[in-house]
């Protein structure tokens, strides 16, 4: 009980201090370490609260340590980057505002309407019924199996947040978007709709880097309806109470996978051979060498549902190998990079690839309750196609 008391008080003060040197170095809470640690904090308050009334296992409060030790490595590693820039963002007083010339951004319209050509083909050319499939894995992997196919997908998630501050006719930005939602809910993946969601929040508050309660209450009915549509098109329950009692109890599990496993790793039951970047990861593989991100071993947590769980939190998939450099190394490593991503974007003054970049940067952080993010090669091919479309945007202004 002693050790509990200590661990989460100790997560708590480390909690508040952080977040307030952040929010008097950027004078807003949508920066990196806000957007990580303050959803995993309401996480863990769901579990206090609510485990035991839904037979979950109780949360390990001694694995706040992975997360205090991390926040503060993550913390250092965005600091640190301000060295690389001759205006340091913490002496502003006032906040930038973000404003984004339409007529520059013809191109990435033309490419995403070329993507959406190429979906269209995909689909026309699958042999199963799409009515039946949309939703499942079988036709994500299908969609995005790789080729033009699977870049097409990742323009088309791009595109999201794109559309939603570029300003055009609402009769033309809803069926683009009701066409947007059909294609990522195809891909078969309920993780990639919310970091879409979550994107495209924080470009839209990035017009004055403040959080309106309406827009939040607005993203999370989102975010959970996006959650019951998913299962909705991968079940075969009829009955609407089975069904919500069935998808409230995969949604908590949800929110809760990645927080109740990473008791486990703190007890050391199990553990990683490596933790490494996506194209490090592609690199050994090229070169025949053996590795993984994620352990083997599943964690199984005690909901009679048959459903197991293979992440561990943002902090606690790094600390999977065990290995003090490797936890330390890459809790700095994405630290310095999200930090880098939210300021290159705020020094920006109208480049709406930057702010994808943050957008998505700042979805990945969002869901620290739930994996490590940085360990998926999507967002870095991403981040490649928001680099080559900046920097013809900004050939283009000049």
């Amino acid at each position: 009980m002693i050790e509990k008391s200590i661990s989460a008080i100790s997560y708590i003060i480390t909690l508040i201090l952080l977040n307030c040197i952040n929010f008097r170095m950027y004078k807003t809470v949508l920066n990196p370490l806000f957007l990580l640690s303050v959803p995993f904090s309401i996480i863990i308050l769901c579990c206090v609260l609510f485990n035991d009334y839904m037979n979950f296992l109780p949360f390990h409060f001694e694995s706040l340590w992975i997360w205090i030790g991390g926040l503060c490595v993550f913390f250092i590693g965005g600091t640190v980057n301000n060295l690389f820039f001759k205006k340091k963002m913490y002496l502003n007083k006032t906040i930038r505002k973000i404003s984004f010339p339409e007529k520059h951004y013809q191109l990435f319209i033309v490419i995403f309407l070329l993507c959406l050509i190429i979906a269209f083909f995909k689909f026309h050319s699958l042999s199963f019924n799409l009515i039946d499939e949309i939703g499942s894995k079988e036709l994500g992997d299908e969609i995005g199996s790789g080729g033009f196919v699977g870049r097409a997908s990742n323009i088309i998630l791009m595109s999201i947040p794109f559309f939603v501050v570029y300003k055009m006719p609402r009769i033309v930005k809803t069926p683009i978007f009701l066409i947007l939602i059909f294609i990522t809910i195809s891909l078969g993946s309920k993780t990639w709709i919310t970091y879409a969601l979550v994107a495209s929040f924080l470009i839209y508050s990035s017009s004055n880097w403040k959080i309106k309660p309406r827009l939040i209450f607005i993203i999370l009915f989102l975010l959970v309806l996006s959650f019951f549509l998913y299962y909705k098109l991968n079940t075969s329950i009829d009955d609407a109470n089975s069904f919500l009692g069935f998808a409230g109890r995969h949604l908590y599990f949800y929110i809760t996978s990645g927080a109740l496993p990473m008791g486990k790793v703190y007890q050391n039951d199990f553990q990683a051979e490596e933790v490494v970047f996506p194209f490090i990861r592609l690199f050994n593989i090229w070169m025949g060498r053996t590795g993984i991100f994620h352990s083997s071993n599943l964690v199984t947590t005690d909901l009679t549902l048959g459903t197991d769980s293979n992440v561990f939190t943002f902090f606690g998939s790094l600390f999977l190998s065990k290995s003090l450099f490797d936890f330390v190394f890459y809790s700095f490593l994405s630290g310095f990079i999200s930090y880098l991503v939210f300021e290159l974007y705020r020094l920006s003054k109208e480049n709406i690839f930057l702010g994808i970049a943050w957008g998505y940067t700042g979805a990945i952080l969002f869901f620290g309750w739930y994996n490590w993010g940085f360990g998926l090669l999507r967002i870095w091919e991403i981040y490649f196609y928001c680099i080559v479309f900046s920097a013809i945007s900004n050939y283009r202004i000049r």
